[in-house]
C-alpha cells in the first residue's frame, strides 16, 4: 500500500477563521491510501492513527494523575490533545479515519469510538 498526505487548504482557512473566535483547531489535510486496498485493509490501516492517539492519551492521563504543578499542566494538555484528536479522527465523515473503519467493520468502529469518548470523559473527571 502507498500512503500519501494531501494538503487541504480550506482546512487551514477554517483554522484561521475559527481562531478569531478563540477556537484553534486545524485540519490542513488528510492521508490517502492507494494500492491493492480493499475495505478491510483500508480499515485496519486507518485504525493506526486513532489507536496511537488513544494509547498516548491513556499514558498521559495516567502520568497526569502521578504529577503535580507545571509538569502536570503540560501533561494534561498532551492528554487532552491526543484524546480529542482520536475522537475527532473517528468521526464517520470522509476523509477522516472513522468513515473508513466504519465501512469495514461496525463493531470495531463502535468499540474504538466508545473507548475514545470514555477517555475524553475520563480526562474531564
Amino acid at each position: 500500500a502507498w500512503a500519501e498526505y494531501r494538503m487541504y487548504p480550506f482546512g487551514l482557512l477554517l483554522c484561521l477563521l475559527f481562531s478569531f473566535f478563540g477556537f484553534l483547531f486545524a485540519a490542513p489535510g488528510a492521508v490517502y491510501i492507494n494500492g491493492y486496498i480493499n475495505d478491510e485493509r483500508n480499515g485496519k490501516i486507518s485504525m493506526a492513527g486513532p489507536m496511537v492517539h488513544l494509547v498516548l492519551g491513556a499514558v498521559f492521563i495516567l502520568l497526569m494523575t502521578l504529577t503535580t504543578g507545571r509538569l502536570s499542566a503540560i501533561i494534561s494538555l498532551l492528554a487532552h490533545f491526543n484524546v480529542f484528536l482520536a475522537v475527532f479522527n473517528l468521526l464517520p465523515i470522509a476523509p477522516l479515519d472513522g468513515s473508513k473503519i466504519l465501512k469495514w467493520n461496525v463493531p470495531v468502529y463502535a468499540v474504538m469510538m466508545v473507548a475514545a469518548v470514555l477517555m475524553l470523559i475520563l480526562f474531564y473527571i
